[in-house]
């Protein structure tokens, strides 16, 4: 969360968005964010909500979720 960045000094540098069809966010895809917020030259990744849209056909099974986490490096 933001209230849990550890500087007061930091700026946002853009977001990453993740595509599945998992309804959880599974420690494999933070570590996924973590490094592609790494190679990206970010200090932290905020988690934001999850956001869900359906494939076609409608169904469980087509349930596509985006997971947005905010990039931040400290200054």
């Amino acid at each position: 969360a933001e209230k849990d960045v550890k500087s007061a000094r930091y700026e946002f540098m853009g977001e990453i968005l993740l595509e599945t069809t998992e309804s959880v966010i599974t420690p494999e895809m933070e570590q996924q964010l973590i490094y592609e917020a790494r190679l990206r030259g970010a200090n932290a990744v905020i988690l934001g909500e999850m956001d869900v849209r359906f494939a076609s056909p409608p169904g469980p099974e087509t349930m596509i979720r985006t997971i947005r986490a905010k990039l931040v490096r400290y200054q």
